[in-house]
């Protein structure tokens, strides 16, 4: 099943546009939903520490980001944020999430600052 997974993973990240990165398998998935009209840099925050840039979602559009063991080790403590460089100062910081492997984080960025959201949901393994 895990296989199954990963190749799903790798076969959609082709064909959809999905950022990956080739250094570390798939842990899980972030997509966001970006209600501002400007763009945002998605970034992994980790201990209060900016990481990688996952990279960039379109004002009034979705990305999916594909999010590696190595941005996010497994039962770690992770937030997301989102940054404007068309507004001076504008950021989002998600709600923390725990990472679990094969998740999938939907962050939807309302028009309204303050109002962002973050909703994970798990596969069954079954």
């Amino acid at each position: 099943m895990k296989a199954l997974f990963a190749v799903l993973l790798l076969a959609g990240a082709c064909a959809s546009g999905i950022h990956e990165s080739e250094e570390s398998p798939a842990v899980s998935l972030l997509t966001v939903h970006n209600g501002h009209s400007e763009d945002e840099t998605i970034y992994v925050m980790h201990d209060g520490s900016k990481g990688r840039r996952l990279g960039r979602v379109g004002g009034l559009n979705s990305a999916t980001f594909v999010l590696t063991s190595l941005d996010v080790p497994l039962q770690a403590r992770v937030q997301f944020l989102a940054a404007s460089f068309s507004r001076e100062g504008h950021s989002a910081l998600s709600e923390p999430v725990i990472v679990e492997r094969g998740a999938t984080y939907d962050w939807k960025l309302f028009a309204t600052p303050g109002h962002e959201v973050i909703t994970a949901s798990f596969r069954s393994t079954h």
